[in-house]
């Protein structure tokens, strides 16, 4: 995203960032995700490539999961409940795995295993 917007006001040129980028959005109205957290992992991904997708949206994933159990350790209920609930939005890694080279669709699922998402 980067703080460049296409002509028609979206937030990427690449018509599936595009859509997934307002998917993400979208869901954050039924309580799956926050509308700043989403544009923070937006701005972080490079227009049509994959890889950042997907490393941006693991880092953050990571980051909450940890940020999550820790509130959850010292007993702090409400935070770790919106940390993790947050992880939601590491269901958008599916659609990656079409998009990368075998090599790196590899790391896909293993991520998600490891935070509790499905498999394809």
């Amino acid at each position: 995203m980067g703080g460049k917007r296409t002509a028609l006001g979206g937030f990427f040129k690449d018509a599936d960032f595009d859509y997934e980028a307002r998917i993400a959005l979208g869901a954050t109205t039924s309580g799956a995700g926050d509308v700043a957290l989403v544009l923070a992992i937006l701005d972080q991904i490079t227009d049509g490539d994959p890889q950042s997708w997907f490393d941006a949206w693991t880092a953050m994933a990571g980051d909450l999961a940890a940020r999550g159990d820790e509130a959850l350790g010292r007993g702090h209920l409400a935070t770790a409940s919106w940390e993790l609930r947050q992880l939601t939005h590491t269901q958008m890694l599916d659609w990656l795995a079409d998009r990368l080279p075998a090599r790196q669709a590899a790391g896909v699922f293993p991520a998600r295993r490891s935070l509790g998402g499905s498999q394809a």
